[in-house]
């Protein structure tokens, strides 16, 4: 059975630190592989649902066939790390730029043509 990660998320508290990896894979039937979802649909409902988390600092959803990222984003007011590389992004929410504590964000391999207008919003980015 091939398994792969797709997203790495970690979170900090003031007495605890915890991390998660959540797996996708395909089951085996009858010798047959059986995707239950689409690479795209698995991450898409992890998205929708780790947006909830307001204080995630670290969020890696990297080669999942991403085409858009939810503007509900900005909601990840804790976010300091986030990788998206190796998706299918065409363009990014402007909401992205009112994470005003993010300090990487890899969007390397993706169909981006430009960045949001506000990028410069992102004062503490210092990798991108």
């Amino acid at each position: 059975m091939k398994i792969k990660p797709i997203a790495y998320a970690s979170k900090g508290s003031l007495k605890t630190k915890q991390s998660t990896v959540i797996w996708a894979s395909r089951k085996k039937r009858d010798g047959y592989d059986i995707p239950l979802y689409t690479q795209e649909q698995v991450a898409n409902k992890i998205l929708s649902t780790l947006i909830n988390l307001k204080y995630l600092n670290v969020l890696h959803i990297y080669q999942n066939q991403l085409l858009t990222l939810p503007n509900e984003i900005e909601q990840m007011i804790g976010l300091t790390d986030l990788s998206l590389h190796t998706n299918l992004l065409c363009k990014l929410p402007e909401s992205l730029c009112n994470l005003h504590n993010l300090r990487i964000l890899n969007i390397g391999c993706n169909k981006l043509a430009v960045l949001p207008e506000s990028i410069d919003k992102l004062c503490k980015l210092s990798h991108l």
